[in-house]
């Protein structure tokens, strides 16, 4: 039969033991080089006809076989030279160089293998792989968007921005047509606000000579009176002394003024009348070398009240102690009034001046020396109130929108929370600050229409004069 064991053709009737003993005297049915022997029964030997080149040969239904592929075996160490391993369902690999990451894996490596845990991103570098992230030293460039009322919250330390520039910094740009501009908004929130509580801070601090840090001003907001409904505060200006702190200037809740030590103006061209129920001080050129001491108010009436009296050849320096001088009153020309001394050479002093812009009372005013001076300015009541009803108008319509603008606002405020809430996209602490800044709207809003209404008090005022 085929493939199977059977004797050479016998060169004699009897088979001798030469034969059955022999080499050659035995083979298989079409035997060729390489051919397998293996029992095909418990009976029979068979023949395995050698297999192609790279077939393995293994098991079968019990009896052996060459195959191209090994199936359910367990390899020990083997050394594979560039194997295609197509898609294997399993299996460990471990110092394994090589493997194109690109394009010879696939699916989402998870974050605790060494993967990023993401199938996409927006950007062209690294990927964030936590909600909230520490990033240490990170480098931003170009136009960085931040979500709605981001928190930057460092704790009880410092923010800190540094620059190698000169007169450079951290500027705040507000790209809106409105008539309100950028905020810069200093807050302590307190649950025990006092009196003298320093709720903002702006300091300027650098180095001495001997290379120590300095600080050497600073301007402090503060709390003149928490309380509710009589809320009031002031700001005071610090400089520097060595190592300690001089306050050199308090603006209080009323808008009084005070200073350590004492005002220095320097001369300036007559500024001209100012608002309605105000007056101007300056110092100004007394038309030679000397300076004056002035003030203006509203109608233009302008009183010299203080004079340089430095002259060599001024009389009170040329008289004699005890000397006699005549008090009189003199009218140069209808804008103004001279009190003088008269020492009994003729020499006058003035002792006083009165300077008159007003149509009315430079009528009034008879028995003058001369005419008036060619550009003496004169104006009228009428032209006046015209300009300062005009002034109290653009500042009622600029109330008139910041206080739109905050509804605005707050309506848009509003509807962001309503569209977050059910998508959870913001962290609890920013929806706390725009809840917050939604209840001190209503506050704003009556403080702009109470300054409204003061403005438009002091309008009608002004328009009950010009009639």
């Amino acid at each position: 039969m085929v493939n199977e064991l059977k004797h050479t053709t016998l060169t004699a009737s009897v088979l001798d033991e030469a034969t059955w003993v022999g080499v050659g005297t035995h083979i298989f049915e079409s035997q060729t080089k390489g051919d397998t022997l293996y029992a095909s029964s418990t009976t029979q030997l068979s023949r395995l006809g050698i297999g192609a080149t790279n077939k393995v040969l293994t098991v079968i239904g019990g009896v052996p076989t060459w195959q191209s592929t090994l199936a359910g075996l367990t390899l020990t160490s083997p050394t594979l030279t560039t194997p295609a391993l197509g898609t294997p369902s399993a299996g460990v690999l471990t110092s394994c160089t090589g493997l194109p990451m690109t394009t010879g894996v696939t699916g989402t490596l998870a974050v605790a293998n060494g993967g990023t845990g993401v199938t996409a991103k927006t950007g062209t570098v690294a990927v964030v792989l936590s909600t909230s992230p520490t990033l240490v030293t990170p480098t931003l460039s170009g136009t960085t968007t931040l979500g709605s009322t981001p928190i930057f919250d460092v704790g009880s330390g410092n923010a800190e921005i540094d620059t190698t520039g000169g007169y450079v910094g951290l500027i705040l740009k507000s790209t809106q047509d409105s008539a309100g501009g950028s905020l810069i908004k200093l807050e302590h929130v307190s649950a025990s606000p006092a009196a003298e509580d320093i709720v903002g801070w702006v300091g300027g601090y650098g180095k001495d000579s001997a290379g120590n840090d300095q600080a050497y001003a600073s301007m402090r907001i503060m709390i003149e009176s928490p309380t509710s409904g009589a809320e009031a505060g002031k700001i005071e200006w610090h400089t520097g002394v060595i190592t300690a702190w001089n306050k050199a200037m308090t603006l209080s809740s009323a808008g009084g003024l005070w200073v350590d030590k004492y005002f220095e103006v320097t001369e300036v061209a007559a500024p001209g009348a100012g608002a309605a129920n105000t007056a101007r001080i300056y110092a100004v050129v007394d038309g030679g070398s000397l300076t004056d001491l002035a003030a203006v108010f509203q109608d233009g009436t302008v009183a010299i009240f203080a004079q340089e009296t430095t002259p060599l050849d001024s009389p009170i320096f040329a008289q004699p102690s005890g000397v006699t001088v005549t008090r009189k009153m003199v009218k140069p020309h209808p804008g103004v009034i001279q009190f003088v001394e008269e020492y009994p050479d003729g020499k006058r002093f003035v002792m006083n001046e009165l300077q008159y812009h007003d149509a009315e009372k430079i009528a009034a005013n008879k028995g003058c020396e001369g005419s008036l001076p060619i550009g003496w300015e004169v104006t009228t009541l009428q032209e006046r109130i015209d300009k300062q009803v005009g002034i109290l108008d653009r500042q009622i319509d600029s109330v008139i929108e910041n206080a739109n603008k905050t509804l605005v606002e707050a309506t848009e405020i509003m509807g962001r929370i309503e569209a977050i809430k059910p998508i959870n996209e913001i962290q609890e602490k920013e929806l706390e600050a725009l809840k917050k800044r939604l209840e001190s709207i209503p506050a704003d809003i009556k403080r702009l229409n109470q300054e409204r209404e003061e403005l438009n008090e002091k309008k009608q005022t002004e328009l009950a004069r010009k009639s």
